[in-house]
């Protein structure tokens, strides 16, 4: 009689160690797929941050240029207040390009006409409203 109750118990053990074991898989498996997955992130994370130092670093770099160029033009500038454009001759007229009177007349109509693609007629909603009954 011993043997039997410890047969069952050991046999109702198993089962309820299995579907323990069953559930417990499951929830392992979840935690393991979202460790996976965390670590991916973090990898991607830490990626996008080098590139984010890299961009910042170049950026910084170039601006350290810009501002070193544009010191320079300033001194330039400084140093040769009176006479910008030495030995250049100038032109009698700066402003060479004139409209013509067909120009100045073409501009003009332009403005006044209608755009290309307008109909002409009132739309469905403007149009006045048919009385069905009279």
């Amino acid at each position: 009689m011993t043997w039997e109750y410890t047969i069952i118990s050991f046999l109702a053990g198993a089962i309820v160690g299995a579907i323990a074991m069953r559930f417990g898989d499951r929830m392992s498996r979840q935690q393991h797929t979202l460790q996976d997955e965390l670590e991916k992130n973090q990898t991607a994370l830490e990626e996008y941050r080098q590139e984010l130092i890299c961009h910042c670093a170049r950026s910084a770099k170039l601006l350290d240029n810009m501002a070193t160029e544009y010191r320079q033009l300033h001194e330039y500038m400084l140093r040769n207040p009176n006479n910008p454009l030495p030995d250049l001759p100038l032109p009698d007229d700066l402003f060479h390009y004139h409209l013509t009177k067909s120009e100045v007349d073409n501009s003009e109509t332009a403005a006044d006409a209608p755009p290309k693609d307008y109909s002409g007629k009132a739309s469905c909603f403007l149009q006045k409203k048919r009385r069905l009954y009279d």
